[in-house]
């Protein structure tokens, strides 16, 4: 009997090595799960600027077409409300709150198609509220626009063709970005 059980006796992991072994998957698990959390923001960053540079083309081709800039705030892409609606802009970047747009949208369907690109709607804090996506803005005359865009904090503003990089400030870990579109003559 005794032979048999120290046949056995050596068999086995200890309580330590079992210890050892779930630590150094924790460890691996974790950084997996950073680097992830990587990659879906600068896939977000990403379908934001490329977004917001097909705006900025159907922008300046609608101002070609027409000598000035579309006289109509909206929401760049389908989102049915952006830039903090929830508390009007009072606490990030007082730029109020902004909606959808319907007739934006029907100006810029006939530049981009009617599938318009959307910005990510990943929603970043911002006091009490959240800024998310972009929209676009215009100045009483038409002569000049402007598009706002929303980022995770630390991320730099993307390079939009044609437009110039005026505002880039983080806050509660958003980065806004403003864009002033060339001005018409």
């Amino acid at each position: 009997m005794w032979a048999t059980l120290n046949r056995y006796k050596g068999s086995g992991f200890t309580i330590v090595e079992l210890l050892i072994v779930i630590v150094v998957i924790a460890i691996l698990a974790a950084i997996t799960i950073v680097a992830y959390n990587g990659i879906q923001d600068r896939a977000r960053t990403t379908q934001t600027a490329a977004s917001i540079e097909a705006y900025a083309k159907g922008l300046m081709q609608y101002a070609t077409d027409n000598s000035t800039y579309p006289v109509s705030h909206g929401c760049l892409g389908a989102a049915s409300k952006c830039i903090n609606v929830a508390n009007n802009g009072a606490v990030c970047f007082s730029l109020g709150g902004a909606s959808d747009y319907a007739a934006f949208d029907t100006m810029m369907n006939q530049y981009l198609g009617s599938n318009l690109p959307a910005p990510s709607s990943a929603t970043y804090g911002c006091g009490s509220g959240g800024q998310y996506g972009g929209a676009y803005y215009y100045s009483a005359d038409g002569q000049s626009a402007y598009i706002y865009a929303f980022l995770k904090g630390g991320t730099d503003c993307p390079t939009v063709g044609g437009a110039k990089l005026q505002v880039s400030t983080t806050t509660d870990g958003t980065q806004y970005c403003r864009y002033i579109m060339p001005a018409l003559s």
